[in-house]
């Protein structure tokens, strides 16, 4: 299948090229996730904070707003958990992107790695707190704190 990004032409090339890697992320998620595996689509609802928050920081598409809002949540001591992130649509990508910046930041690249592998085992069940448990050896209460 074809990529569209339709008024792409208009974008500053930077842009461009966020856009691009935002989107192949996307590409690589399901790769990862689903393989080959129709049932596995069917059968599964990965968080979106997940996939639009590593999408995100892999196409490093912050801007100064983005990165104003969650540290006014950092501030204000209002950081969602895990577990309540897909209740906030834009707010959503924002935190999502935090939560891989912290995994990179505390376990590197390899960090993220792993979270994947542990969390596409539990794909079906969406069991986001046992993947944080396997992947990073912490319970999600102190993956929240954090």
């Amino acid at each position: 299948g074809a990529i569209v990004l339709e008024g792409v032409e208009q974008l500053p090339p930077d842009k461009v090229y966020e856009t691009l890697t935002h989107e192949l992320t996307h590409i690589f998620e399901f790769s990862i996730l689903y393989g080959d595996s129709l049932r596995r689509i069917i059968r599964s609802n990965p968080p979106l904070w997940m996939m639009e928050g590593l999408a995100s920081y892999i196409g490093e598409d912050e801007d100064n707003i983005d990165r104003m809002v969650i540290r006014d949540a950092v501030v204000n001591n209002i950081l969602p958990s895990v577990g309540q992130l897909n209740q906030l649509p834009f707010l959503t990508y924002r935190f999502g992107h935090a939560i891989f910046d912290f995994i990179n930041q505390d376990w590197g690249p390899s960090g993220i790695r792993n979270f994947l592998w542990e969390y596409r085992k539990v794909l079906l069940t969406d069991n986001v707190p046992h993947a944080i448990k396997e992947a990073f050896g912490i319970e999600v209460d102190e993956f929240d704190r954090r």
